[in-house]
C-alpha cells in the first residue's frame, strides 16, 4: 500500500511539473525559441561567474519532468557531478537522466538544508515567479544568498510581448485582464498569481536584500527592455 501511495505521489508531482510546459511549449516554433534563449542564458552564466571543473552549483527548483525545455543547466553544464540538484519531487527521471549529478528533496514552506555558503554558485531558472507572493520571493532569495557565494537566478521578463507559458500575446501586459480573462478557462491555472507572477526588472531590484550587491541583465532573447528573460547576477564572493 505504501508503494502504491509513493507511486501516485511521483504521477501527481510530475503532473504538476507538466504544466508549466504543456501551453506554451506547443505552439508551432516555441520549442525552437525557447532552446535558443536558454543557450544565451547559459551563455551569460558563463561570461559573468566563470565555472571551472571545481566549481560547485546548487540548483533549486529543477524538474521532475525531464523534456527539451526542463532542466537547462543539467543539459548544458559540463560538470555535472558538480551540481546539487533541489526539487520537490522524488528525483528519479532526473537522476536517471543525468547520472553523475546529487539530487535532495526539499520542501517548499522550508529553508534549504545545507551550511552556510556551501555551494560556489546558487542557481535557479524559472522558478521565481511560482514561489508566491514578494514574501515568498523575498525568503527564497535570502536561502538562496545565504548557501551560495555567488547567484545566477533566471526569469521571464514579463515585457516580453508573448507571455511564456500560455504563448498568449501581450495580454499579459495588463495583468488584472490576463488573469480575469483566464480564470475558469483551461488556462485558468496561470490566473492565480499564487502559482505564476509577473516579474519586471524594476520589481527584481525592489525586492533585492538590500544588503547584497546584484546586477539584472536583459537575457534569452535580446530585445532590449523587451527580452525574454531577466537574468540576476550576484558575485557575493568577489
Amino acid at each position: 500500500m505504501a508503494s502504491n501511495d509513493s507511486d501516485r505521489s511521483a504521477d501527481v508531482r510530475a503532473s504538476v511539473d507538466a504544466i508549466y510546459y504543456r501551453n506554451a511549449g506547443s505552439l508551432a516554433g516555441a520549442r525552437g525559441i525557447s532552446a535558443r534563449a536558454r543557450a544565451a542564458m547559459y551563455g551569460l552564466f558563463v561570461r559573468e561567474l566563470r565555472p571551472t571543473a571545481a566549481t560547485t552549483i546548487l540548483d533549486v527548483g529543477v524538474s521532475d519532468e525531464e523534456g527539451p525545455e526542463t532542466n537547462m543547466l543539467e543539459k548544458q553544464h559540463p560538470w555535472p557531478g558538480k551540481i546539487v540538484c533541489a526539487g520537490l519531487g522524488d528525483g528519479r527521471e532526473l537522476r536517471k537522466s543525468y547520472p553523475g549529478l546529487s539530487y535532495v528533496r526539499i520542501d517548499g514552506s522550508k529553508g534549504l538544508p545545507f551550511d552556510d555558503k556551501a555551494f560556489d554558485v546558487g542557481w535557479s531558472n524559472a522558478v521565481l515567479e511560482h514561489v508566491g507572493g514578494s514574501e515568498q520571493r523575498a525568503a527564497f532569495l535570502r536561502e538562496l544568498i545565504r548557501v551560495s557565494r555567488s547567484i545566477f537566478i533566471t526569469v521571464p521578463n514579463r515585457w516580453f510581448p508573448v507571455e511564456h507559458h500560455t504563448g498568449i500575446p501581450f495580454l499579459h501586459w495588463n495583468s488584472g485582464l490576463f488573469r480575469s480573462l483566464l480564470r475558469g478557462t483551461r488556462l485558468g491555472h496561470w490566473a492565480d498569481p499564487a502559482n505564476m507572477d509577473f516579474l519586471s526588472r524594476g520589481m527584481l531590484l525592489d525586492e533585492w536584500p538590500a544588503d547584497t550587491p546584484v546586477d539584472v541583465f536583459y537575457a534569452g532573447l535580446h530585445l532590449g527592455p523587451f527580452s525574454s528573460n531577466l537574468a540576476l547576477v550576484s558575485k557575493l564572493s568577489s
